[in-house]
């Protein structure tokens, strides 16, 4: 959602989290316009689609925080103004703390492609900017995946490289707010933030829960792609416009056996297995599975 004429008046007397990915890898463009913006309040248009899924990003924040909360507990009313206490030009607003260790939770909404490291990366900037404010050594990211319906969240450590980096080009973009005189190290190559994986887990061979699990997988891998590539071939055929008034339409064998198709209220496909009549309502009904 916009921010409110307060909240913009506020960001121009501090270098906040939303600022710190500029500070850290813009250009001289990105920092001229940062500082403009911090100067006379004139902030760049939003595109209207970026302005959508970050009002999206702005509404789901409290589910995100709520499935955090049953993992790790969280403040109930944490502070809603975090400042560094060595140079009040850094603060930022926090989305949450955890309960037990005050340690800052930002929340994400992810619509893309990427996974939970990724982001870990692309957010490396504010994450440290946070870190650094809160006067941790470990943040927590939660992320909720739109395309995906799913939550993660990660435990992130302070990189001692990345907050050195990051402090001197957030000192120099301070002089550069206050004087207009860019510095000579806007070239310089920014590192990544260290993220600690989990190790992998190799089961041994002989494993009675994993093992038929795994060779059924690889024995019916072959014919799952012919099902799948089957599958999409037969829905461009469903949605043809001379099936558009059809409410099924199946196909059986000689046997009588067969699959049903059908658009549902999503105008998507679905399909049933068809059994023939002999069958009793009662076994079809236990064999049948509508996908």
């Amino acid at each position: 959602m916009p921010l409110t004429d307060a909240e913009l008046e506020n960001r121009r007397k501090y270098i906040g989290g939303s600022d710190a990915r500029t500070v850290l890898e813009g250009d001289v463009a990105a920092w001229k316009a940062l500082r403009l913006e911090k100067i006379t309040g004139e902030r760049p248009p939003i595109p209207e689609r970026l302005q959508f899924a970050m009002d999206i990003g702005t509404a789901i924040e409290p589910l995100t925080l709520r499935e955090f909360n049953k993992k790790v507990p969280l403040l109930a009313d944490p502070p809603r103004h975090m400042v560094w206490k060595d140079d009040p030009i850094l603060a930022f607003s926090p989305d949450g703390l955890t309960e037990e260790h005050r340690e800052v939770v930002q929340a994400k909404f992810h619509s893309g492609d990427q996974d939970i490291g990724e982001l870990a990366q692309h957010y490396k900037a504010q994450l440290t900017h946070e870190m650094i404010c809160s006067k941790t050594n470990r943040i927590w990211l939660a992320v909720t995946f739109g395309h995906y319906c799913k939550f993660q969240h990660m435990e992130i450590k302070r990189d001692g490289q990345l907050t050195d980096q990051y402090l001197m080009k957030a000192m120099e973009f301070k002089h550069y707010w206050q004087t207009g005189q860019l510095p000579p190290t806007m070239v310089d190559e920014v590192v990544d933030l260290t993220v600690e994986r989990k190790r992998d887990h190799v089961w041994p061979v002989g494993d009675n829960e994993v093992a038929p699990l795994c060779t059924q997988i690889m024995d019916n891998f072959a014919a799952s792609v012919e099902f799948e590539d089957g599958l999409a071939k037969m829905k461009k055929i469903i949605k043809r416009k001379e099936y558009a008034d059809c409410g099924s339409l199946t196909w059986r064998n000689i046997e009588d056996y067969g699959v049903t198709f059908k658009l549902d209220a999503r105008n998507a496909v679905r399909f049933t297995l068809a059994f023939p009549k002999r069958i009793p309502m009662k076994d079809r009904a236990k064999l049948a599975k509508s996908y």
